[in-house]
């Protein structure tokens, strides 16, 4: 029987099957759909990047390795499995039904390239979520998350820094998709036509790991984020 998943329902309960959804691999893209990148900002306190480039190194030799060859070449089942093996429990435990079903696999890529627990999901909006709710609750009592690394999400709006290794976000075709920035205007996602691909920076967020230095001096507001 087929069973179609939604995003929301992947990050509310453990799947025990997997689905192709009919917008599977389409890379279209409308910029400002995102209510979220008129509500986030970081006007209540300081903070610094934490900088960290190594996922855009792995990203990079993906794309190589990829070559443009689509998820149904026999050559990259073993890349998929990593990707979907980086996910973790129980995603790692269902790899060959996965790659079977031609299960959406961008998010696995994120996890893959980005080596850390934070980007461990099946669906993006897992951190886009974590990482709107840090950046809330900084703004809300940055005091209390002073000296701490965390991951925020702010709006591209020109005022943001956006550094390589940084995650991007944006909405897909009823859901979301993200990818990491590689270099000026360049980032590089997977399961795009149902390949690894690299294009430019459109997105609504960008997703990054920050030190947090602590309240902005009331002149300070509404200034920039930036130490």
């Amino acid at each position: 029987m087929s069973i179609i998943i939604s995003e929301k329902y992947i990050r509310s309960v453990v799947r025990e099957a997997f689905k192709i959804s009919d917008t599977h691999g389409s890379s279209s893209y409308s910029p400002g759909n995102s209510a979220a990148s008129v509500t986030l900002d970081s006007g209540n306190f300081k903070y610094e990047d934490v900088l960290d480039q190594s996922s855009a190194v792995r990203a990079r030799s993906e794309l190589s390795d990829w070559a443009g060859k689509k998820e149904t070449d026999p050559t990259v089942k073993e890349k998929l499995k990593q990707y979907w093996e980086a996910v973790g429990p129980p995603f790692s435990g269902k790899t060959e039904q996965a790659i079977k079903n031609k299960s959406p696999w961008s998010a696995a890529f994120i996890s893959f390239v980005k080596s850390d627990p934070f980007f461990k999901s099946a669906a993006h909006i897992t951190w886009k979520e974590a990482a709107e709710a840090n950046t809330k609750a900084i703004n809300a009592n940055p005091v209390k998350f002073a000296g701490k690394e965390m991951y925020i999400a702010l709006p591209i709006d020109g005022n943001t820094k956006i550094n390589i290794g940084d995650n991007v976000w944006r909405p897909r075709d009823g859901g979301s998709h993200s990818d990491i920035v590689v270099g000026a205007n360049k980032v590089i996602g997977g399961n795009l036509d149902n390949t690894v691909k690299s294009g430019p920076i459109a997105h609504d967020l960008v997703i990054k790991k920050v030190k947090v230095i602590g309240p902005k001096k009331e002149e300070e507001k509404g200034t920039g984020p930036f130490v």
